[in-house]
């Protein structure tokens, strides 16, 4: 999120734009937003600076939650593909209709799409979903069950 154009390219990769936010701007977002995930810091954590660059605090918020929640995702996704990892789960705490669609499906491949559009969340503004590899313990398991599993045939 820190470099320069950084939360402009997230926000490009998931296809989401915010709106009456300039470039100038979403760097400094993305400055604020880069140094809090850096010192574990929560979304709330950051919602005064942010409502100093936007005077609004709820959208101050719902901009950190969700950009912070995207970022953490993202990389999570990618460390789990890295690592192998061949199928995923979209994690709930208290979903609605969209998210649980996501849940309900799991897992999937780590290169699908949830029924969202997303490979992980956030699936919407203040999402606060997870995802998470989905590990199978294939031990005494046969190879057709296994096979299933892995391709859904």
């Amino acid at each position: 999120l820190k470099p320069p154009r950084g939360l402009s390219d997230l926000l490009d990769r998931r296809g989401v734009t915010i709106q009456n936010v300039n470039r100038t701007t979403l760097d400094r977002i993305g400055t604020i937003l880069g140094r809090a995930l850096a010192k574990g810091e929560t979304p709330a954590s950051v919602r005064e600076e942010l409502e100093d660059l936007l005077d609004d605090s709820e959208r101050a918020l719902t901009i950190a939650q969700t950009e912070m929640s995207s970022a953490v995702s993202i990389a999570s996704r990618e460390l789990y593909e890295e690592s192998g990892a061949e199928l995923v789960e979209w994690i709930v705490a208290d979903p609605c209709d969209l998210c649980q669609e996501n849940a309900d499906v799991s897992p999937i491949g780590i290169d699908d799409t949830f029924p969202s559009g997303d490979t992980e969340p956030p699936a919407h503004p203040n999402c606060v979903c997870d995802i998470a590899p989905y590990v199978v313990d294939t031990q005494d398991i046969g190879q057709d069950a296994l096979d299933y599993i892995l391709t859904g045939e």
